[in-house]
């Protein structure tokens, strides 16, 4: 099927330094990502510059229909453990004299790719991408290695970078498809960064400090997002869906004639105004993470108790909104039937309102850069033993879960080091699954299972090198976390991770 696109840049690619903007996964994951979106305007707004999008089931561009053998530089999109995979497949026949730069949240942790990829870009785009660029069109590689955001394999340390005020760019010109979930929406960011500290969230951590747009630029975002990309929706991307001004959103978007969507909401924001709203602006479904029962969900500092869910679901119980889709994690140590048992009561009290309720399972995935780091990967008895009391406490509720297979060779990528990295390439080709993955693993001498088993808190990480929080305020934070003690949200410039300082 050939998708119909609208906004796509055109440019004449012979008089420019190409760049091909690869998101290793299935096209209509790729343009659902705001980061592409967020790329491609930056890349194309540059002089002499033109960037081409390529996706794993589209591996011609979507621009010129060119192969990658055509561009002067390969940008990869590392937005999930797994898409290193797919990154190796279609980075495998490239001309080594085309030089790969990959940014993306994955990329605090390389080691997977670092025999594929020149340079790793730590940090937000908006920070000085478009410099890098120039800098290598013009071969100048020498100062991009000494950048602080920079990672190559061999260098001692690189810092995140982060945009320090939102307001001075977000694209308003974007791409659109009918071959997404999304399709004809405009992507609207509020904030990024969030405040919760939920301990097992990666994002949470790496995208530190919060910040946000003003109203003001918001309103002026979306007035020419609607002129100048003709959107009928708009989608807004917000972690945690907190904003300062929400009152005042609410009450711009309302007078808007389009449809406006939440892809996810926490609970303690789902009032009366906020119900309403959705239902006026066509919204159906709603999402939200209870993550677990009260116990494990403050265990992983998710501070909301089932109170605050119920209150929301009357509130859209009241609004007339029907459709829930709930998403919860197993695997955390010292979980018991019971919690889950207690989980089960929760779903069961929500499916008794009258809600048409549908249940994302997944297995925690200890990843990097979080407090969680540390601990096991859950077993493949466990994991499938908790989903049947889960399926046995919940009745007819519709349930989906991951695989675990491929969640094992996620949380595998995700806390990798250089020797896990040498055989990738070899999985790459070969392909099969977490037990494939095994059996190549065990023939170059490597125990797979060090990469899903427990971590010594005084072992050196092999993310070390990748300057994010420091790791003694991820260890009081695991230690916090046995102890069962959730602890303070995010504040602007505190002492505790010293992100805000790097």
């Amino acid at each position: 099927m050939t998708s119909v696109e609208w906004n796509v840049v055109e440019k004449n690619p012979l008089k420019s330094f190409r760049v091909a903007l690869v998101y290793p996964s299935l096209y209509r994951a790729g343009m659902d990502n705001l980061g592409l979106r967020i790329i491609y305007d930056m890349l194309n707004r540059m002089d002499g510059v033109h960037c081409e999008r390529f996706f794993f089931d589209k591996q011609k561009s979507m621009e010129t229909s060119s192969p990658l053998k055509d561009f002067d530089l390969i940008a990869l999109c590392w937005q999930f453990e797994t898409d290193a995979i797919n990154a190796l497949k279609m980075l495998r026949d490239l001309p080594e004299k085309i030089p790969v730069i990959a940014g993306g949240p994955c990329c605090v942790n390389p080691s997977v790719l670092l025999g594929r990829v020149n340079f790793f870009y730590i940090g937000e785009a908006e920070v000085n991408l478009p410099f890098i660029i120039e800098k290598i069109k013009n071969g100048e590689f020498e100062e991009i290695r000494e950048l602080r955001n920079i990672y190559f394999e061999g260098k001692d340390a690189s810092f995140r970078s982060y945009l320090e005020d939102l307001d001075s760019y977000h694209p308003v010109i974007q791409v659109m498809s009918d071959e997404t979930s999304f399709s004809s929406a405009f992507l609207l960011e509020l904030s990024r960064g969030c405040s919760e500290g939920c301990r097992f969230c990666m994002g949470g951590y790496i995208f530190r400090p919060r910040r946000e747009r003003s109203l003001d630029r918001v309103i002026e975002i979306v007035k020419m997002g609607m002129e100048l990309s003709s959107p009928e929706k708009i989608v807004i991307i917000s972690p945690s869906s907190e904003y300062s001004d929400i009152d005042g959103l609410l009450e711009f978007l309302s007078d808007l004639n389009i449809q406006v969507s939440f892809p996810s909401l926490k609970s303690s924001l789902i009032d009366r105004d906020m119900s309403g709203f959705l239902r006026k602006k066509g919204q159906k479904t709603v999402t939200i993470a209870p993550e677990h029962c009260e116990r494990i969900r403050f265990m992983l500092n998710k501070d909301i108790t089932d109170s605050d869910i119920i209150n929301a679901c009357e509130n859209l119980k009241r609004a007339g909104i029907k459709n829930l889709k709930l998403y919860t994690i197993i695997g955390l140590p010292r979980e018991t039937e019971e919690d889950l048992i207690e989980f089960g009561k929760l779903v069961n009290r929500i499916k008794r309102m009258g809600f048409r309720v549908s249940l994302s399972i997944n297995p925690l995935i200890p990843k990097p850069h979080t407090p969680l780091q540390w601990i096991p990967f859950t077993e493949k008895k466990d994991y499938e033993r908790k989903i049947k009391v889960i399926k046995r406490e919940c009745g007819d509720v519709r349930i989906s879960y991951e695989d675990y297979g491929m969640s094992a060779i996620q949380c595998a990528i995700a806390r990798a080091d250089a020797d896990l990295g040498k055989i990738m390439e070899e999985y790459s080709i070969r392909g099969g699954g977490f037990n494939s993955l095994k059996k190549i693993a065990l023939h170059n001498g490597i125990d797979i299972e060090k990469y899903l088993g427990r971590i010594p808190l005084d072992c050196e990480l092999p993310w070390e090198r990748i300057k994010i929080v420091r790791k003694s305020h991820l260890k009081r934070e695991f230690r916090n976390m046995e102890d069962e003690i959730t602890s303070s949200t995010c504040v602007e410039r505190c002492e505790k991770c010293r992100i805000c300082y790097i």
